[in-house]
């Protein structure tokens, strides 16, 4: 309802908002509103513009950061991992307010005051604690077993994170992406502070001087005006997160393909080029994953270079067990 009503408030003319602004409707339909926004400041399309490009930057670094830090913390074991993973989220509890001035401080020795980067910077320190614990706790609901398929085939760490555990984790990385946008997006003492040059301003900053009109009245019609602007990106974003995160583990959005290299069709497979051994854990760990597991008899090579296939290969099919091009 209070959606409903800030739209139907900035299509009305500014007298009839002025004169009843909690009324729902109004006779006549106007977009005076939202030409008077033109005239705040700089414009509102400045600040629109000035809020995307913070907010993007914010998504993409913070994604790009915490995605390989949780997936060093979940699938790795170093010295110090506890130590430091506890330091990460210390920082959580520091209250943003009471260190705007050390941070002020270092954006100005790095001559970075008053610029979009210094802010999106500042965004991403202060986003990151809670996008490492979030990933690290996608990257653990992940089986090993698949990581060692990978690994058997021969697959890189950066082959591994960006085919196999991405794929998966993808509602993980959605919702870091979400807040992100959402806290940089919505962000106003951190704006208000750090940026001093009114051609920077984010649309947050916008909405305080529409609501602060000449001699303290609101101009109710442009408020409305400029709170339906700020929150037109909110409504496409909600239903793209809901449906990846309604996105069942079985579904073709997370679709997986393993490589699994196999010279048997028995309980223990064995890899021609390792020798490693690949059991049957790493297909049940695919199973609730609905991968498409591409099951490569391996051929043996004979001394003339001939191709010649295992002859269990054949029968595999007709066991039942683990059929050439099988998908679970």
């Amino acid at each position: 309802m209070p959606i409903v009503w800030s739209f139907a408030n900035s299509f009305k003319p500014a007298a009839a908002a002025l004169a009843d602004p909690a009324a729902l409707f109004s006779k006549a339909f106007s977009l005076e509103n939202y030409r008077r926004l033109e005239h705040v400041g700089a414009g509102w399309y400045v600040y629109a513009g000035n809020s995307v490009l913070i907010a993007a930057g914010t998504v993409i670094l913070t994604v790009l950061v915490s995605v390989p830090a949780g997936y060093g913390f979940s699938k790795f074991r170093f010295p110090g991992q506890s130590l430091l993973f506890v330091l990460i989220m210390a920082t959580m509890m520091i209250p943003f307010q009471s260190i705007l001035t050390p941070l002020f401080l270092i954006l100005k020795v790095f001559r970075l005051q008053n610029s979009l980067l210094g802010l999106v910077l500042i965004y991403v320190t202060f986003q990151l604690p809670f996008s490492v614990f979030m990933m690290r706790n996608a990257f653990d609901a992940v089986p090993k077993a698949l990581i060692e398929a990978a690994r058997i085939d021969g697959a890189s760490q950066a082959t591994i994170l960006r085919r196999i555990m991405l794929p998966i984790a993808l509602p993980g990385v959605a919702t870091v992406a979400m807040f992100a946008f959402l806290n940089s997006w919505n962000e106003f003492l951190a704006a208000l502070i750090f940026l001093s040059d009114q051609n920077k301003f984010t649309l947050p900053i916008m909405l305080v001087n529409v609501s602060s009109g000449i001699y303290g009245i609101i101009d109710w019609g442009a408020l409305q005006a400029g709170i339906a602007v700020t929150m037109v990106p909110l409504h496409p974003a909600f239903p793209s997160l809901a449906t990846i995160l309604r996105a069942r583990p079985d579904g073709r959005r997370r679709e997986v393909t393993a490589l699994v290299p196999l010279r048997s069709p028995h309980d223990q497979l064995t890899s021609l080029s390792t020798g490693t051994r690949c059991g049957t854990a790493a297909i049940q760990a695919c199973r609730p994953y609905r991968c498409r597991i591409r099951w490569r008899f391996l051929a043996e090579l004979d001394r003339d270079g001939s191709q010649r296939h295992h002859p269990d290969a054949a029968q595999a099919a007709g066991r039942g067990g683990l059929p050439r091009g099988a998908r679970f």
